[in-house]
């Protein structure tokens, strides 16, 4: 075997190994792609609760501050429960930025509205990928 040949199967097979293991390649098994597009259509559902909560307009009085409150003690639950559904790494990654986000209100942090919006940033092109489209904007955005 030359060289050239040898170097040829080389890379050839490195980078079969690096592209298997990376994340950025979806799973696209159909029971994997099914989970993952139900996991992306739930961030739908939770996104428009987080942004109800977080609307300006919606908190100038006190029911809603109290409805914006209980609003945002159930989100990380339901985004707990797309992680657990769904079975693409990076998917989980964003999923789990957003997560941080709304944990991190729970604790009286202010809202960081530039991480919030990437991770919805990051959600949307992720989902994509498994063929839903959310709609994620912010208020006044």
């Amino acid at each position: 075997m030359t060289a050239q040949r040898f170097l040829s199967l080389f890379t050839v097979g490195c980078a079969a190994v690096a592209l298997t293991g990376c994340s950025m390649i979806p799973d696209l098994a159909p029971e994997s792609l099914a989970a993952n597009r139900s996991a992306c259509e739930s961030v739908t559902s939770v996104w428009n609760s987080l942004t109800s909560a977080l609307d300006p307009t919606a908190l100038t009085n006190g029911q809603a501050l109290q409805s914006s409150s209980e609003t945002l003690a159930g989100i990380p639950d339901l985004i707990q429960s797309a992680i657990e559904g769904s079975t693409d790494a990076e998917l989980d990654s964003s999923l789990t930025a957003l997560k941080e986000q709304i944990d991190s209100l729970s604790t009286g942090a202010q809202v960081d509205v530039a991480s919030i919006a990437a991770a919805g940033a990051s959600l949307a092109t992720r989902c994509v990928v498994f063929g839903v489209t959310p709609n994620l904007t912010l208020p006044g955005m």
